[in-house]
């Protein structure tokens, strides 16, 4: 049987793994929103500086024209075939 200090030094070693590696994984979603934040993320697209630091309206706006500039129509907005016959 293993003695109270082996257990407690490999739980305490186990637990400062876990808490250096949340630190890491957290500061790496930081940095994302960071680099989202200044533009790194464009891949060429109508988002910029200015968007990013607009109202939250004007960001719908833009993300609300990406989507529908991107999508065909649905078919309900096409001419029904009834008024040719």
């Amino acid at each position: 049987m293993k003695s109270d200090a082996v257990i407690f030094s490999v739980a305490y070693w186990h637990l400062s793994m876990f808490v250096k590696y949340l630190k890491h994984f957290l500061l790496f979603f930081v940095f994302l929103e960071w680099w989202d934040r200044i533009g790194g993320r464009d891949n060429g697209t109508t988002r910029s500086r200015v968007i990013g630091s607009a109202p939250i309206e004007a960001q719908l706006i833009s993300s609300q024209f990406q989507l529908t500039s991107f999508f065909p129509r649905p078919p309900s907005t096409m001419i029904p075939f009834s008024r040719f016959g």
